[in-house]
């Protein structure tokens, strides 16, 4: 005589799958390196159904290191600046649900000093173009790179896409950290990144995927204003001691022209290590309009004058949407 089978034993069956099922995959950080001091978006990606919040380690094998985050949304994103106090050392991120059911670990990479003596040693970071820009064909944008204490005058310039070189941009150009490339129409629309090599082929960077199409969205972010070349400036004053930035109400115009509705943190870097916290603004509606009127045209930093500031030196303005960077310019100080 043979038996049946419960309804309910068929539903836990299909539930414990669905259940198993679920899982988180890091996708980024990989293999490869960051540097103590510098921000980094931490993503990955969720499949099935699972806690909607989740914690964000640091770990060396399975030995916690550091707690990144204890409680933040479960929604592929999280930046994070690099404590100077991190040692030197191969690590993992992990992700994991608060409620400690599901979790995934990135690949091994490696956290070390941006600083450098040796040529050998020192990496070249590509800051332009970020992720998931969008570069309009037949438009013209600046390539921004970081060569530390590279010997080299010279590089040269490459598009890639994959392992696949799509495009030489220039064969030799003054290793001056910015280049001025009029994308042609010719490339196909695709997700590309951009490759700064010295000439010698010893050292060179990669940058963060983008995009390259014919006709970008209208992203709901300041990227596109802040592509512009001396859109801000840092002012010195003697007289003073205090610095200004000053073009914040181009800042303020572009935000409520995008429509960002929700508070923008603004914070001013050196060397990707933060100099300076300079407030959290949050718009208004007024007649359907958003309005960021808590925002200065000239925003006073307060910066220790001790740091010996100097025209000479670069900065970084970084701007917060919502706990995402939504948008950064690698400044000048200028007198």
């Amino acid at each position: 005589m043979s038996k049946k089978i419960s309804p309910f034993v068929f539903i836990l069956f299909f539930v414990g799958n669905f259940l198993y099922s679920a899982s988180i995959t890091v996708i980024y950080p990989g293999h490869g390196h960051l540097y103590r001091a510098y921000s980094y978006t931490i993503k990955w990606v969720k499949s099935g159904a699972m806690d909607s919040r989740v914690k964000i380690k640091l770990m060396q094998g399975n030995t916690k290191v550091l707690d990144i985050s204890n409680d933040t949304p479960n929604d592929g994103e999280f930046v994070w600046l690099v404590p100077t106090t991190i040692y030197d050392g191969n690590y993992k991120i992990r992700v994991k649900t608060l409620d400690n059911k599901v979790y995934g670990d990135s690949k091994m990479f490696e956290i070390t000093s941006p600083q450098c003596i040796w040529l050998k040693w020192c990496p070249i970071r590509v800051n332009y173009p970020k992720d998931n820009d969008c570069w309009e064909k037949g438009k013209s944008y600046h390539i921004e790179w970081v060569p530390y204490k590279t010997m080299n005058f010279y590089v040269k310039i490459r598009l890639y896409q994959g392992n696949t070189k799509v495009l030489s941009i220039t064969d030799s150009t003054l290793n001056d950290r910015e280049f001025t490339w009029n994308i042609p129409a010719s490339i196909p629309d695709g997700t590309y990144y951009i490759r700064v090599k010295t000439i010698d082929n010893q050292k060179y960077g990669d940058s963060e995927l983008f995009r390259i199409k014919t006709n970008c969205p209208n992203l709901n972010s300041i990227g596109k204003f802040l592509s512009e070349k001396n859109w801000v400036k840092i002012l010195l004053s003697f007289n003073s001691r205090t610095f200004f930035l000053e073009g914040m109400d181009k800042i303020r115009n572009y935000l409520e022209q995008a429509g960002i509705n929700k508070p923008v943190t603004f914070k001013l870097l050196h060397g990707n290590k933060v100099v300076a916290n300079l407030g959290t603004f949050s718009p208004v509606l007024r007649k359907g309009k958003v309005i960021f009127n808590s925002i200065p045209s000239k925003l006073k930093v307060n910066i220790n004058v001790e740091r010996k500031i100097n025209s000479n030196k670069f900065y970084k303005l970084l701007i917060f949407g919502s706990g995402k960077i939504i948008g950064e310019k690698v400044i000048q100080v200028k007198r």
